[in-house]
């Protein structure tokens, strides 16, 4: 209750309240991952990413597969010019994450939404990789080689898919568009 606690002072700025509150959570038991995120997030809001991403790296040591603590330590690693770091811990990441081809393309989407290209490319990847016989991380590629103008890796993307499952929903009028 303290987490859910510190979590609603967070989303109306009252950091230091939060902050207290995860202290007496962290003094409790120390390894909870879901503590270090918020205290992460705490320290991000007040622009302090050195300690955000100490914070989150605690988590991921804490829970390696907590999503949000993998997907905030990614980001702020590249919001704190750390890109080749943020590039790294993805791939680390991702190359374990081999439970689901739809979590892995909202990962993907995730990072697109946030201009991470690599990162956004390496979770479409390991959706391909996990499950090839689909297409549907065939063709999430696609579109997003699309969205940032790589229009030839696009086209193959989509004939890939295509070798795939011809009759994926919307793959023939999305070739048809590309001539």
């Amino acid at each position: 209750s303290l987490n859910t606690d510190a979590s609603a002072h967070l989303e109306v700025n009252e950091v230091p309240e939060a902050e207290a509150l995860l202290q007496q959570s962290l003094d409790l038991n120390f390894e909870i991952p879901e503590t270090h995120l918020i205290l992460g997030q705490c320290f991000k809001q007040q622009g302090r990413y050195e300690k955000a991403i100490h914070e989150y790296r605690l988590a991921v040591k804490f829970q390696p597969s907590f999503v949000p603590a993998q997907i905030a330590l990614i980001k702020t690693l590249n919001e704190d010019g750390q890109t080749i770091a943020s590039t790294v811990q993805a791939k680390n990441f991702l190359a374990f994450k081999t439970d689901s081809v739809q979590d892995l393309i909202d990962i993907g989407d995730d990072f697109a939404e946030f201009k991470l290209h690599e990162q956004a490319i390496i979770a479409y990847k390991q959706a391909q990789k996990i499950k090839p016989q689909l297409a549907d991380a065939t063709v999430a590629l696609g579109d997003y080689y699309f969205s940032i103008g790589q229009n030839e890796a696009g086209v193959q993307c989509y004939k890939e898919a295509f070798n795939i499952n011809p009759i994926f929903p919307g793959l023939s009028r999305k070739l048809g568009e590309q001539g």
